[in-house]
């Protein structure tokens, strides 16, 4: 591959190869404010159009978003208010006693397709946003099965549904993913201003 101006190694379709995303992810575990390319880079790995990281344990309960892409700074003090009541990804998580710590999952795992696709939730909110499909990873703090931070990667209207290959390739990474977040927490850094 070749070395791209950001130093991320890609691979012959442009995208950046598992091993160039594991080193910038620890990268960014010591140097908080790579995050945000990071994740950028995952995205383009995914072929995702927006991301979006969710805290659990966040100071400012208005907005749960600790980091957004492509999606309006207003979504997160808006998804307030649908946070369990009306995602219906999240409720199918909850149902299904899939939303513990380390499980990565598509948006068909969570809710059929077509049923889906005719949800209040989906037209009167997803579809404006430009979000069809969900691929997300619960990454957890000390406690396993308790969820501190959910990564999740969207595909927009238009765009193919996250495949089985995508699963695999963010499950893959959600170990270091992890790791490097609780890097981040206990050295504090994410404290920083701007940052995570």
């Amino acid at each position: 591959g070749k070395i791209c101006d950001k130093g991320v190694t890609m691979n012959n379709n442009n995208k950046p190869t598992h091993d160039a995303l594991v080193d910038a992810i620890y990268e960014s575990a010591l140097s908080p404010v790579k995050w945000k390319d990071t994740l950028n880079r995952l995205s383009v790995y995914l072929n995702a159009s927006a991301i979006n990281l969710i805290g659990l344990q966040v100071q400012n309960y208005d907005n749960p978003f600790l980091l957004s892409q492509n999606i309006p700074s207003d979504y997160g003090k808006d998804y307030r208010s649908y946070w369990r009541e009306h995602d219906i990804w999240v409720q199918a998580g909850i149902d299904k006693g899939l939303n513990g710590g380390g499980k990565t999952l598509t948006g068909d795992m969570l809710v059929d397709r077509r049923s889906f696709l005719k949800s209040t939730f989906y037209n009167e909110w997803l579809a404006e946003q430009n979000i069809s499909d969900v691929l997300s990873t619960n990454l957890w703090d000390d406690n396993p099965n308790t969820p501190k931070v959910i990564l999740c990667f969207f595909r927009g209207v238009g765009q193919h549904s996250f495949q089985e290959s995508d699963r695999l390739n963010l499950h893959h990474l959600a170990q270091h993913l992890n790791r490097a977040f609780s890097i981040t927490s206990h050295l504090k850094l994410s404290e920083q201003k701007n940052v995570l």
